[in-house]
């Protein structure tokens, strides 16, 4: 069997543009979640911090009524 060679391309530019894009993703979800804590006065580590959203709700009610089928 040959050996087989796959040639990467190895570009810093674009690793650091995709790790900074993510870097800044988890900063943003970070400070909405600091928002969110803080105006609704919640813990992170106690009830579900987005309760009051619909999509939540939603959820929440599809799971209910899949559990009693």
């Amino acid at each position: 069997m040959g050996q087989f060679r796959v040639d990467s391309s190895y570009k810093p530019g674009i690793y650091f543009a995709v790790s900074l894009i993510a870097l800044l993703c988890n900063a943003a979800v970070a400070v909405y979640m600091g928002i969110n804590i803080w105006k609704k006065h919640r813990s992170p580590y106690g009830p579900e911090l987005y309760s009051d959203l619909k999509s939540y709700q939603e959820v929440k009610a599809l799971a209910e009524t899949r559990a009693t089928l």
